[in-house]
């Protein structure tokens, strides 16, 4: 069992993800010990994050505000937070709600920052050719969450893509249509590319790579591979 956004979008063959459980929160939370408004804080204010795509949009939304990296388990960069190595931290909402956390935040919107590709989902993973296994866990958890993770995933493959990209990408199910929201950055968050696009359960596995191409033509895996030099 894996949080899903930390598995890498091209699998070894010999695994596979055979089901998702409900999808926990998707949005990014920035803490602070006021819980204070991404836009409340100050310029040269420091947030402490741990990946590229979080740093980029905070980059592409705030170029007066400094990024830190941060490293450990959750409660160690709270801790961090708390001991004043920087002003506010972001995280995922999933985690401070599966660990039971009290802490004062903001929750960015969709739009402040999109998360990485099946954040807040929790998968099963098995060995490809364990059959009877795979029958047995195919029915558990839900197979609508599935396939919008899949599809996330697929976009990250298609972009050639790691958990070290900007890349940002969310399937919503809207009253059985799928909106994809998709975004790709420069590092430095001076760069990026925007897209929204509608889709369905029938044609989600289809549409994902259309939308994926229009981001290539558009120069995004440009993008990734200045960023990965």
């Amino acid at each position: 069992m894996h949080s899903l956004k930390d598995v890498p979008a091209k699998l070894d063959p010999k695994f596979k993800i055979i089901s998702v459980f409900s999808r926990e929160s998707p949005e990014d939370l920035l803490l602070s010990k006021d819980g204070k408004s991404f836009s409340e804080f100050a310029k040269n204010s420091t947030i402490g994050t741990s990946g590229p795509r979080r740093k980029a949009q905070i980059n592409n939304l705030r170029p007066d505000i400094k990024t830190i990296p941060v490293r450990g388990n959750i409660a160690t960069r709270i801790k961090k937070l708390n001991d004043g190595l920087f002003d506010g931290l972001v995280v995922a909402k999933a985690a401070i709600k599966r660990l039971g956390l009290k802490q004062n935040s903001y929750e960015f919107s969709i739009e402040e920052m999109l998360p990485s590709a099946s954040q807040g989902y929790i998968a099963i993973e098995c060995l490809s050719d364990k059959k009877d296994i795979i029958e047995l866990l195919e029915n558990i958890g839900d197979p609508k969450e599935l396939i919008l993770a899949s599809a996330e995933r697929s976009f990250v493959a298609a972009m050639e893509g790691t958990c070290l990209s900007p890349i940002a990408i969310l399937c919503e199910d809207k009253n059985g249509q799928i909106k994809i929201s998709g975004k790709i950055l420069s590092y430095e968050g001076n760069e990026k590319i925007y897209k929204e696009k509608i889709s369905s359960f029938q044609d989600i596995a289809i549409d994902i790579m259309l939308f994926a191409d229009e981001f290539i033509l558009e120069g995004a895996k440009s993008l990734i591979l200045k960023n990965d030099n």
